[in-house]
C-alpha cells in the first residue's frame, strides 16, 4: 500500500489580456522582430473568462495575476 499523495498545482505566470497583433490586416510581416517593435499598436482585450476552461483543462488549481512590464488591471484600447 502506497503513501496517500496531493497535488496542488500553482501556474506562476498567468495573463488575464491578450494581445492581437493583426499583422494580416495591416500587411505587416509576421515575425518576432516586427512584434517586439510593434506591440504598443496590438489590441488588448480582456481573457479572464478563459481562464477557469484552461485551469481546468489542464488541471491547475490556482493562478498567481500580477502585472509586469507596465501592464494593469485596466484594458488600453
Amino acid at each position: 500500500m502506497g503513501i496517500p499523495c496531493a497535488r496542488f498545482i500553482v501556474d506562476t505566470h498567468v495573463h488575464a489580456q491578450r494581445h492581437a497583433a493583426k499583422f494580416k490586416e495591416r500587411g505587416v510581416k509576421p515575425d518576432f522582430t516586427t512584434l517586439s517593435k510593434e506591440m504598443g499598436l496590438a489590441d488588448t482585450y480582456d481573457n479572464s473568462p478563459c481562464l477557469p476552461y484552461d485551469m481546468e483543462r489542464y488541471g491547475v488549481d490556482m493562478c498567481v495575476l500580477q502585472s509586469a512590464f507596465g501592464m494593469t488591471n485596466e484594458l488600453t484600447f
